[in-house]
């Protein structure tokens, strides 16, 4: 059963209201957990922007951009539909040529979720839909067939939708574009704030078949062929294939192994660990070398917590090593705030310390004996597709000149190993960019 009473269509639609296509247009920011520039703050604060068209059918399209410090902005484009969805990075930095697809369930969540983003369209998609009680209250199923539940206020305004264990908020309620819909839109998980649009405007719009195709150039996903230790050269080696794509360096010395971030997750760690030991049996972890001290980059330090190894972090990066890894804090740790000549595992290592955009612990490690340069989100290579444009790749190519190192190998968590060429291409890339 269906039920929307009048004052419902009254408040929130007037002229517009025969719309089948909708334009909606959103600019915030999102609260990123273990991303801050500086190691002492616990989150980063990161612009978001979402332009989305939909229509009555569930089908849409939607561009999003999301810049963490240093000016990294991921730009993924996803359309979807009753037969599914695909996603593609348009900055082709991340996931390169890779297209992600998901089946007509995952599609269907998604329409739903961006429907959440406007009170109107949530109302006009509603399965069903109850009367309104004495305290404002409201509930409707969702086209994914969840139930909302809606409060509003003495204008008829929505307030607050909660579901799944998520609220969004709506506030600063005006009349535009023929419809009567919120300034600003917060989304928070319980009480921990989200993300938050300040600048929301929802206006009829047209899907044109085209709006609903992938651009040229995109192609099925790599195979995960599972997790393996690949050797890069001489004892440095890496463990790829997992299923998030998240890559560990680590180098095999005569007195131990030393690792160069950790992944993402203790799960991860795990798996990585034991890959190792069946690589490697009778070599320990001695060393943890961190390029910067994001969540993504040690947290699967957990796995390696009984070896107690030493850690080496750039300045500040005790602090956020101990928020991101619980019970870190009786590890020794050594922070770099000066170029170090250092051996490690009997493994001849440079560590320098960069005072990046993105990072302000941030490390850089020259490995010599393999022509390898071991850093974090500096610059990567996707795991499919050529190189692209990275915003902080001229600051990487500046580090090696400054220490006078020829990299034949430039390894990263992320996407595939790099080279100097490559290195050299996306400074270019990023040059006309900016012209």
């Amino acid at each position: 059963m269906r039920v929307v009473f009048a004052f419902t269509a009254f408040c929130l639609f007037t002229q517009a209201a025969s719309a089948a296509d909708w334009q909606l247009q959103l600019s915030g920011y999102g609260i990123a957990p273990g991303q801050a520039a500086d190691p002492l703050q616990s989150a980063a604060k990161a612009p978001l922007q979402q332009h989305i068209l939909l229509d009555e059918q569930g089908r849409y399209r939607i561009e999003r951009r999301s810049t963490f410090p240093g000016d990294i902005t991921f730009h993924f484009l996803e359309i979807g539909g009753p037969q599914g969805k695909q996603t593609v990075d348009i900055a082709g930095w991340r996931t390169g040529t890779e297209t992600d697809s998901q089946g007509p369930d995952s599609a269907r969540l998604s329409y739903a979720d961006l429907l959440l983003l406007s009170p109107a369209l949530l109302l006009k998609q509603a399965r069903e839909l109850s009367a309104v009680d004495a305290k404002g209250g409201q509930t409707l199923k969702d086209p994914a067939g969840r139930s909302v539940r809606l409060q509003r206020d003495a204008n008829h305004d929505v307030t607050e939708a909660e579901v799944d264990g998520q609220r969004y908020l709506y506030s600063h309620w005006s009349t535009k574009n023929g419809l009567r819909q919120p300034g600003t839109v917060t989304v928070k998980r319980g009480e921990r704030l989200l993300r938050e649009f300040t600048a929301v405007s929802l206006e009829p719009g047209q899907i044109n078949p085209a709006d609903l195709q992938l651009p040229a150039g995109y192609s099925s996903a790599f195979a995960r062929d599972g997790l393996r230790v690949v050797q890069v050269e001489g004892d440095l080696y890496r463990l790829e294939g997992s299923a998030s794509t998240y890559h560990m360096a680590f180098a095999v010395g005569s007195n131990g192994i030393v690792l160069f971030d950790t992944p993402r997750s203790k799960e991860e760690g795990e798996a990585m660990r034991a890959q190792i030991h069946a690589a490697f049996p009778g070599k320990k972890v001695t060393d943890i070398v961190y390029s910067h001290g994001h969540t993504d980059h040690q947290a699967g330090l957990a796995a390696w917590l009984d070896l107690n190894p030493q850690i080496w972090t750039g300045a500040g990066g005790r602090t956020a090593l101990l928020r991101n890894v619980p019970g870190s804090e009786t590890l020794p740790v050594q922070e770099v705030t000066t170029a170090q000549n250092l051996t490690l595992a009997g493994l001849a290592l440079r560590l320098l310390p960069v005072q990046s955009s993105h990072a302000h612990d941030m490390l850089v490690a020259l490995f010599p004996a393999a022509d390898a340069v071991l850093q974090g989100d500096l610059f990567m290579v996707p795991n499919q597709g050529p190189v692209a444009a990275y915003p902080a790749a001229a600051q990487l190519q500046q580090v090696l000149r400054d220490a006078s190192f020829q990299a034949k190998h430039i390894i990263s968590v992320h996407g595939r190993v790099g080279t100097a060429a490559e290195l050299a291409d996306s400074v270019r890339l990023s040059q006309l960019q900016r012209k």
